[in-house]
């Protein structure tokens, strides 16, 4: 059973196309987040085993990785918790999380999720965002920096974001 809101169901609708998907985030406002709108909307069991699967490490990567998108919500927003509490990089989650976003770069919310996360992280986590932010071209081009720009423009480690053309 999912609790899905108006706006989670428009953005699960959208998940097929980044366009939509993007054009579903512009209606939630500026202060809405797209992480808890996908996770309120998905399937309890799959985001619990996700969760488990991300927090077990690398003995469960098969697991992770055969639980698809659902398993990248999870695993961000485990990482998100862990980079509150933790300052120093958690380098092994987000390892495992970077590779997941690998997989799933060409679902139109991962540029979201990655950018919420880096919204997320402190002053002092420059060098675990400098390390984020080497794979946004390659991963989302043009519309992954914009994503970042808008998510992050204002958050602590803006200045690490490129110049706008």
């Amino acid at each position: 059973m999912s609790s899905r809101t108006p706006a989670s169901e428009r953005l699960h609708a959208a998940l097929a196309d980044p366009a939509a998907f993007d054009a579903a985030v512009a209606e939630l406002g500026a202060e809405e987040r797209v992480l808890p709108l996908l996770v309120a909307g998905a399937d309890p069991d799959v985001l619990t085993r996700a969760t488990r699967a991300f927090r077990a490490g690398l003995i469960a990567n098969r697991e992770l990785f055969g639980l698809g998108r659902v398993a990248l919500w999870a695993a961000t927003r485990e990482l998100i918790v862990m980079a509150s509490r933790v300052r120093t990089a958690p380098w092994p989650p987000h390892e495992r999380w970077d590779a997941l976003l690998g997989v799933e770069s060409e679902n139109a919310e991962a540029a979201w999720l990655l950018a919420e996360l880096f919204e997320g992280m402190h002053a002092d986590q420059g060098a675990l965002g400098r390390r984020m932010l080497l794979g946004v071209e390659r991963r989302f081009g043009a519309r992954g920096w914009r994503i970042m720009r808008l998510r992050a423009g204002d958050g602590p480690l803006a200045e690490l974001l490129p110049p706008t053309d």
